[in-house]
Formats: structure tokens, sequence, C-alpha cells
């Protein structure tokens, strides 16, 4: 793979994860949500979760500072509130701070070892800060524990294809497809596996696959007229 075709993937990578990261991570955040309630008193979970309510409706409103704000203040008065640090590692990766993101994720994992949301959120993070093979890691995990969505088996694709394995992205990016993705590049990304492995005929079935549901995307376009 040249370099120039690296960076427009990378790019296209960085695109789609900007577009999804808050919807999924969110739907991620209500599932786990229910999960943690179990692990916790329940008086103390009432304060806690309307404090939670409050920092994610500051988030969703775009008031991220305000989000922080109230987070690390629950964290101050209580250092062990998994939920908490998974909605700051979110508020973080959404606002670009990888770093703090990652930290955070890492006290939630640490706290709950086996919250398979946290893990795939953390994993989204390794996955835009490059670390591709910590971001396998933290989807197979998530997967060995049942958190088998779409979204899960596409993104670790994504790392394995940016860590050069791509049959083992072809595989995921393939149950991706089976268990209903919608992740627009995944025909993009499929015709580019096969690609690299010589399959020329194989790769421009999913190019052609990829233009009878996005007739006008310029990279499928781009892809055709290069390998035809």
């Amino acid at each position: 793979m040249n370099q120039l075709e690296k960076q427009k993937i990378t790019g296209l990578v960085s695109h789609e994860n900007q577009k999804k990261i808050a919807k999924l991570t969110n739907k991620l955040l209500d599932r786990r949500r229910k999960y943690c309630l179990t692990k916790l008193n329940k008086e103390l979970a009432t304060i806690e979760e309307e404090q939670i309510d409050l920092a994610e409706k500051k988030f969703n409103a775009g008031n991220s500072k305000g989000a922080i704000k109230i987070l690390r203040s629950m964290l101050e008065n209580n250092s062990d509130q998994a939920e908490a640090f998974c909605l700051l590692g979110l508020v973080y990766h959404v606002e670009g701070n990888l770093e703090l993101s990652i930290s955070s994720y890492n006290r939630a994992i640490q706290l709950i070892p086996d919250d398979y949301c946290a893990l795939n959120m953390r994993g989204l993070v390794y996955l835009d800060h490059g670390n591709y093979q910590a971001a396998i890691m933290d989807f197979d995990k998530s997967i060995e524990l049942g958190f088998t969505t779409p979204e899960n088996f596409h993104y670790r694709g994504e790392a394995k294809f940016e860590n050069e394995d791509f049959d083992g992205a072809i595989t995921d990016f393939e149950t991706s497809i089976v268990y209903g993705s919608d992740i627009m590049p995944r025909y993009y990304y499929l015709a580019m596996c096969y690609f690299q492995i010589n399959k020329i005929k194989k790769g421009l079935e999913f190019v052609d696959l990829g233009l009878n549901v996005y007739p006008n995307d310029k990279e499928l376009k781009k892809l055709k007229k290069k390998y035809k």
C-alpha cells in the first residue's frame, strides 16, 4: 500500500469515527448504565444517576466543559464511579483529548474489568490514536465478553486493516455486514483489502456493491477506474 492510499484511508477512518462516535458511544452508555447499577448501592446510585444525567445533557447540548466539571467534581468525592469515568472518557474522546480519554477508560475498566462497553469505547480511542494492536485487543475482549455488534466487528476490521492483517479485516468487515452494519466505508474497506491481497475481481465486486448503495461516492469511483 503506498503512502497516499494509506493517508486517504486514515482520513476516512477519522472522518467516519467522528460522525459515528457520539451516537455509538451514547448507545453503549445506555447499555452499560443498567449493568453498572447492579454494582452500586441503590441509594448512592440515585444521586449519582442524577448527576450523570445532568453531565450527559450538557455534553449532548455541546457544553463539554460543563460536563467535565460535573464529572470531575463527582469523582473527587467518590473515585469508585465507573460510569462517571466512562462518560468522562467519551467527552474527552469527542473533544480530541485522547490521552485523558484513555486514562478515564482505564479507571472504569479497573473498577469493572469485564465491562465490555468500556473496553469497546477505549478500543475506539486507540483506533483514533493509531495504536491498532491495543485497539484489536480491546475489541477482541469485548467480543469475547458477548458484545457482538456490527460496529464492534467493523472497527476491529479497521484496526486489522491498518495493521495490514487484510484476511482478518475481511472476516470482520463481512461479519459486520451480515450483522447489519450501515457504516459508509464498509465496501471501500473490503474492496481495498481484496486489492491488497491481489484478488482484483473480488475487490471490484465490492466496489460495485458499494456504488449500488452510494452511486455518487467519489472514492469508490476512483477505485473502479484504477483497478478495472
